[in-house]
């Protein structure tokens, strides 16, 4: 009888902490599902930079801004904090209408001005921009246009 009372009483705390167990199992399962969003490593304020139509030789400027996640920095160990933004460089567009130029704004935002002009020939005009950042990633901008 004793030995009988023993192992009931063992099989019963042993389903108990299988119980337990599983709740703890969903119940992280849940968390880690609803809270799991990845931040961008860094974003422009916009995917597409369209100047709309423009008129033959005329020049246009605009402006997007560069938002670097503050993660960004930690995973470029080799470049200091403060010299991170100061790191990034804007590849060349190969289309002597346009240009662009990067200036700080604040901390972990850039500003882009993107000129373009003048464009001779009527049509459409597209290019792509690239900023490269010092741990070897990128993000590239569509820049589009039409000649009128």
């Amino acid at each position: 009888m004793q030995k009988r009372a023993t192992l009931t009483s063992i099989l019963i705390s042993a389903l108990f902490l299988l119980a337990i167990l599983t709740i703890l199992v969903n119940n992280r399962r849940e968390q880690n599902s609803v809270n799991s969003v990845p931040k961008p490593f860094a974003k422009l304020s916009t995917a597409l930079c369209d100047f709309g139509d423009i008129l033959p030789n005329t020049t246009h400027t605009r402006q997007i801004t560069l938002s670097v996640n503050g993660r960004a920095y930690t995973e470029a160990r080799a470049v200091p904090r403060k010299n991170f933004t100061a790191k990034i460089r804007l590849m060349p567009t190969h289309h002597p209408a346009l240009t662009w130029s990067l200036t700080p704004e604040s901390e972990g935002n850039l500003r882009i001005t993107i000129r373009l002009g003048p464009v001779r020939e009527p049509g459409t005009f597209s290019a792509l921009l690239t900023v490269a950042f010092p741990n070897e990633r990128t993000l590239t901008l569509a820049v589009l246009a039409r000649c009128v």
